[in-house]
């Protein structure tokens, strides 16, 4: 088995935490962390590995960790384990039992000092706590028999609260051809957007947003468009967050030739945001709108990022986004699609992808 694999690698010596699973298996290393959904251990042969907390029979700890109990205590200690039950000798000298599925939460001392920070910070929150924000940039430029220049930039600033996540997001690319003394534009476009969601449990929460754009190549001057709906999540873990919303909203288009096009319309769409390892990750957003106004027409949208961490703030990313239209203006294309690579800067805890 692949834990058998680990094992046969070496066990990172005789002071190691152990982590037993219910099919037997036994993993060695360093416990980090545990919310109640997965566990992490961190391992000299396999980094952090994320496990299912469902699948842990017992853990042994050889230095003291933190231990959160459904009932509100806290208690620090070295911890003992067997089928289902723990035993923490706490600081005091004194002795502690509690069953598994008791136990809310387990952090090391470090994810201790962070968790009583951010608790603390909770308790006073001001308008300028809880933000992290990325950048993106990638620029190509060929010069000879054709000149060739495109940018590509975009970045998202989000304030992540416990009940309340604010987004503020923009892009912007270009991109110019020049043969013969001719230069030709190729691409143009910069979107911009709003986004309020409110939790009102650990599942649902609803949300408000506006999106703007501007594509030149598409004749269109001006498109905005207001949402409002409710989503579920469906995968809320460490790892990975998964959410389908839906709802309701309005479009208005405005495009050079004078025609202004406002539609009512449904939404309905999901986002993805999974973390492979600690240093790699994709997110993922599709939303589709059918066109309430006029039958069978829609319009839809995507967005797909896969980054890789080279060095703490500095990520490497590959952006896919897709804008789909039905009922374009003619002399028009219905599809736009944007590819996009570059380095992605990361500020405040936001995570690499």
């Amino acid at each position: 088995m692949v834990a058998g694999m680990f094992l046969s690698l070496g066990i990172a010596g005789a002071r190691a935490d152990q982590v037993t699973l219910k099919n037997g298996d036994r993993l060695s290393g360093a416990i980090v962390k545990a919310d109640g959904k997965e566990l992490v251990l961190k391992t000299d042969y396999a980094g952090d590995l994320t496990l299912k907390w469902s699948a842990v029979d017992a853990f042994t700890t050889a230095e003291p960790i933190h231990v959160a109990l459904a009932g509100g205590q806290t208690v620090r200690g070295t911890a003992t384990g067997a089928a289902g039950s723990e035993e923490i000798a706490t600081e005091g000298g004194g002795k502690q039992t509690a069953a598994l599925d008791s136990i809310a939460a387990i952090r090391n001392d470090t994810e201790e000092t962070a968790y009583e920070a951010q608790q603390r910070l909770l308790s006073h929150p001001r308008l300028t706590d809880f933000w992290s924000s990325y950048f993106d940039t990638g620029i190509s430029l060929t010069r000879g028999n054709a000149d060739n220049l495109s940018v590509a930039i975009q970045g998202k600033a989000i304030r992540e609260a416990p009940k309340n996540k604010f987004t503020v997001q923009g892009a912007y690319v270009e991109a110019k051809n020049t043969v013969a003394g001719v230069t030709t534009t190729t691409a143009s476009q910069s979107l911009g957007g709003l986004r309020d969601d409110i939790s009102l449990t650990d599942h649902f929460f609803v949300f408000g947003s506006s999106d703007f754009e501007h594509n030149p190549i598409q004749l269109l001057n001006f498109r905005y468009v207001l949402d409002a709906g409710a989503g579920y999540h469906v995968i809320k873990s460490m790892s990975t967050t998964f959410d389908l919303f839906a709802g309701g909203s309005y479009k208005q288009d405005q495009f050079s030739t004078g025609l202004i096009v406002k539609s009512a319309q449904a939404l309905v769409g999901d986002e993805l945001d999974y973390k492979l390892n600690n240093r790699a990750g994709v997110s993922e957003r599709l939303t589709f709108y059918p066109d309430l106004s006029q039958r069978g027409q829609y319009f839809m949208t995507l967005d797909t990022t896969a980054t890789t961490k080279l060095y703490k703030w500095i990520s490497w990313q590959v952006t896919f986004s897709d804008r789909y239209l039905t009922n374009p203006v003619p002399g028009t294309q219905k599809n736009d699609l944007l590819l996009t690579t570059g380095l992605r800067m990361t500020f405040g805890k936001a995570a690499a992808f």
